[in-house]
């Protein structure tokens, strides 16, 4: 998996912000990131795996199967699990 730039991450968290929109998911710290994975694996559209559409070095592009830790980074930087 191919790292975006840090201008295009600052843009992707600049925007929600600027709307005032909620950047980090409410009582978060109280999720488990395990039980989120395991639901999300459930979904019927997750058969063989998750598939996500990201912003990519090339624009937005499908990620599957992307790697635990990635997962659990992201979950992080939403408050999920802290």
């Amino acid at each position: 998996m191919r790292a975006v730039g840090p201008d295009v991450v600052d843009r992707y968290q600049a925007v929600p912000a600027a709307l005032g929109l909620v950047t980090e998911v409410p009582g978060g710290e109280a999720l488990d990131p395990e039980a989120l994975l395991a639901l999300m694996r459930r979904d019927k559209k997750a058969s063989g795996g998750l598939t996500f559409v990201l912003p990519g070095p090339n624009g937005i592009e499908r990620v599957d199967d992307p790697p635990e830790h990635a997962l659990r980074y992201a979950f992080a930087s939403v408050g999920i699990g802290e």
